[in-house]
């Protein structure tokens, strides 16, 4: 009897332990989102793309308004710049990308406006944004095609804009 309850107790520190350590360790690499606020957004400063891709840890989570060119492939539609196209780890496939996601509770009109920046017919050449949205920075590979399983940089999209000549110089 002494034994069995020996045992049970071990068992149960051993889990509690590893349940306090694994949510320790999950809070280190999951840092707060900050939230989507209108008042928040209109102060922000444009950022360009670049800043945001070789500095990722500094924007994880956080709000940006950022210069960028949207591309767009099956899989879905992404950022990307050559002056910075290089990729951080070889095991995804494009690396050098950035996944843009549309925040769930605007994504009907950001759809909308998605497609009125590109034709079908010329759906695969860039243009120039900026755009506002929270940029994450998450390792895990997962097994799609989409866009978003194939690079660790994401971006939420919560508004979009064609960048004016004014914008793409600075």
């Amino acid at each position: 009897m002494r034994r069995r309850f020996a045992i049970f107790s071990s068992v149960f520190l051993l889990a509690t332990i590893c349940g306090v350590v694994a949510f320790y360790v999950w809070k280190r690499w999951s840092p707060d989102l900050e939230p989507f606020d209108e008042a928040r957004i209109s102060t922000l400063q444009i950022v360009p793309y670049c800043e945001v891709k070789h500095d990722p840890t500094k924007y994880d989570g956080r709000l940006v308004k950022i210069d960028a060119q949207l591309h767009w492939f099956d899989h879905g539609y992404f950022f990307r710049d050559e002056a910075c196209a290089e990729s951080i780890d070889r095991k995804y496939l494009d690396g050098d990308k950035v996944a843009v996601l549309l925040e769930k509770t605007r994504a009907d009109l950001l759809w909308a406006q998605l497609e009125t920046f590109q034709s079908p017919d010329i759906r695969f050449t860039p243009i120039n944004i900026v755009a506002v949205g929270r940029f994450t920075f998450r390792t895990t590979l997962r097994n799609s095609d989409a866009i978003s399983a194939r690079t660790p940089f994401h971006f939420e999209l919560f508004s979009i804009e064609r960048a004016t000549p004014e914008e793409r110089s600075n």
